[in-house]
């Protein structure tokens, strides 16, 4: 029931907005390739760095399935 004009309006005077919507899509960009090649080696990559990106901003994280991952 929330107003999409205003989220555009919103998400468009956002100072920060293009760069945070550049970083989403270059990771997007990054799993495709890696999707698309069957890269599993690049996969584990990915997961481990998003598993140590996650980890640096919160410690109640070391009990998440990440640590399933090796």
């Amino acid at each position: 029931e929330d107003n999409p004009y205003l989220y555009f309006e919103i998400q468009s005077l956002n100072e920060f907005g293009s760069e945070s919507l550049d970083a989403l899509s270059s990771a997007l960009s990054q799993f495709l390739t890696v999707m698309k090649d069957a890269d599993e080696e690049g996969f584990y990559s990915m997961m481990k760095k998003g598993e140590q990106y996650l980890y640096g901003r919160d410690s109640n994280l070391s009990d998440s399935a990440f640590s399933e991952l090796g």
